[in-house]
């Protein structure tokens, strides 16, 4: 009798992490091999605790079932995988962050407060792309996308510093001529422009110096990459400048 209520307890497990795989917004489908796993205890808050993506080797991801699905090429030198409290981890994703010797964590409600993605003011400069579907894509993922097109450079660049100034706010321009308006960014107090390159590289890039405005080629970048870049950016919130930096780049 003792082993039929361990059974009966484990399918109703199953059967609400399957539930909640399916209809939790954000979550993504695992691969057929994994099975769903037990959901977790959270954890104590602790009065220490860092504030989420605050470092380059830490990935927070805020999907309520996380399978390697939504793990695939961002794992490289990342040594802590921060996931949202009592969210489900799938026995691959355990298994890989055993083998790859990462440490799992699930974030404390100060955490998840501290962690809330920032503000995104994104200025389009092309009439040929349009970014409502990374821009409704990042909506479900509860970042702030506030949208704007302008064809002129200067004027886009000008619009984005101003906005980064504002609390809680980091900015997007999406545009071709990417050496250009890296400059013209950059030659703004205050503003510190990284050119996105991949989703696995990016990360590194915005923390090296505090990144406040992310120049994104849209003609290049698949609208995928596109969406995942954006989300990091924003969940990891305002980045300061680096220290050794901050009397040249402020």
């Amino acid at each position: 009798m003792a082993d039929m209520t361990i059974d009966i307890e484990r399918v109703v497990r199953e059967v609400l992490a399957e539930l909640q795989e399916r209809f939790e917004p954000g979550a993504v489908v695992p691969p057929s091999a994994e099975k769903a796993a037990t959901p977790q205890p959270v954890p104590q808050a602790s009065p220490k605790a860092e504030k989420p993506a605050s470092k380059p080797n830490e990935l927070v991801v805020d999907c309520r079932v996380v399978a390697l699905a939504e793990l695939d090429g961002r794992l490289d030198a990342i040594r802590r995988l921060v996931v949202p409290r009592g969210a489900v981890v799938t026995p691959a994703v355990r298994d890989e962050l055993d083998r790859r010797r990462i440490a799992l964590s699930f974030a404390t409600e100060e955490e998840e407060t501290n962690g809330r993605a920032a503000r995104l003011v994104m200025v389009n400069t092309s009439s040929r792309f349009d970014p409502s579907p990374v821009a409704a894509a990042l909506g479900k993922n509860a970042v702030r996308v506030e949208q704007h097109t302008s064809n002129c450079l200067v004027a886009s660049t000008d619009l984005l510093a101003q906005a980064v100034h504002e609390p809680d706010t980091l900015g997007v321009l999406l545009s071709r001529h990417t050496a250009m308006s890296v400059c013209l960014a950059n030659r703004h107090e205050g503003v510190r422009a990284v050119l996105a390159t991949d989703v696995a590289e990016t990360p590194a890039l915005v923390a090296e110096v505090g990144a406040n405005l992310l120049i994104v080629n849209h003609r290049t970048t698949p609208v995928f990459a596109m969406q995942r870049m954006l989300a990091e950016f924003a969940q990891g919130g305002f980045r300061p400048c680096p220290e050794v930096l901050r009397e040249r780049l402020g």
